[in-house]
């Protein structure tokens, strides 16, 4: 059997049964380890559904830190119109390597790519999430930056806690390419998930993961990585938000602040500035008539 090192971070959460707003959009918070790459490159994050650009790629210089990295993600996300913050819920600054991208669609898919930034752990936490995955994609450099073996993550986080297991290249008789890593942590990870609520399955070289919409109340996602400086690694999760995406300020209703927002982004794209992607309804990468037609159908719904 693999010598693998195994993390189960119990938190204790105690959020089991606390329910969120029932009218509450979608959000997913982000969390990025420092990165040790020695070149400037290039992470991507992506959104699905919603919208028309296929990615979008923040360059990382070397030697950045993990909240430089964050706000240079940040920055990039806001200038395509996305609503981000780098506080909680209840107002209070996230710690310096987090940020939340908040009034995401239901049902919206969030991938991120490391490339070739060598992170040994990020995570994708959406609200209510539904499924995600883990890719280890092609072969990787069996070394990280100093010369020590690559380690390799793979974890998951539900309401419960968050449990994560890592196995180093010397683990794996420095064999690196994506479904032998895969194997490994999927051997290690999958007999340890069902009290969370999860289900992962081996897809060669991606871990599948299914939530019991249970134990995602408050929150759920995966965590990924690799010191390896070889680009492949990512992590993706559907998360479920409200149906009612016409309540743009999530104030439980379809009001006049809601068709406000519309008004002031209309006629913009997402090359705009002043372009918002919560008031793209229908996610084309333009605020126009079929967006105001929308809000106006459902003006006056309770999204209770």
């Amino acid at each position: 059997m693999l010598l693998t090192r195994f993390k189960a971070i119990s938190c204790s959460l105690g959020l089991l049964g606390l329910a969120t707003s029932a009218y509450a959009t979608e959000s997913v918070k982000l969390t990025f380890s420092k990165p040790n790459n020695t070149n400037p490159t290039t992470v991507h994050m992506l959104f699905l559904p919603g919208t028309i650009v296929p990615g979008i790629p923040v360059d990382i210089p070397a030697n950045t830190s993990a909240t430089q990295k964050r706000d240079l993600i940040r920055d990039a996300l806001i200038a395509k119109g996305y609503d981000v913050t780098t506080e909680d819920e209840n107002g209070n600054e996230l710690p310096g390597n987090q940020l939340r991208v908040l009034y995401l669609r239901n049902g919206t898919r969030v991938d991120f790519g490391p490339g070739a930034t060598g992170e040994i752990k990020d995570d994708v936490l959406p609200t209510a999430a539904v499924q995600g995955d883990i890719s280890f994609v092609g072969s990787f450099d069996p070394f990280d930056a100093f010369g020590d073996p690559a380690v390799f993550t793979a974890g998951i986080v539900t309401d419960v806690g968050e449990l994560a297991v890592e196995i180093s290249s010397e683990e794996l008789n420095f064999q690196t390419d994506g479904p032998t890593i895969c194997q490994a942590l999927f051997e290690q990870l999958a007999p340890q998930v069902p009290p969370y609520g999860v289900d992962v399955l081996l897809a060669g070289d991606r871990l599948d993961v299914y939530f019991d919409p249970a134990y995602t109340v408050e929150t759920g996602g995966v965590s990924f990585g690799t010191t390896s400086l070889s680009p492949g690694c990512s992590g993706g999760v559907v998360g479920a938000g409200s149906s009612c995406l016409e309540d743009l300020d999530d104030d439980g209703v379809v009001g006049l602040s809601d068709l406000a927002v519309i008004l002031a982004a209309y006629g913009t794209t997402q090359e705009d500035p002043a372009y918002v992607q919560r008031a793209d309804l229908d996610g084309n990468g333009v605020v126009d008539l079929a967006d105001l037609a929308t809000l106006l159908a459902a003006y006056g719904t309770e999204c209770g």
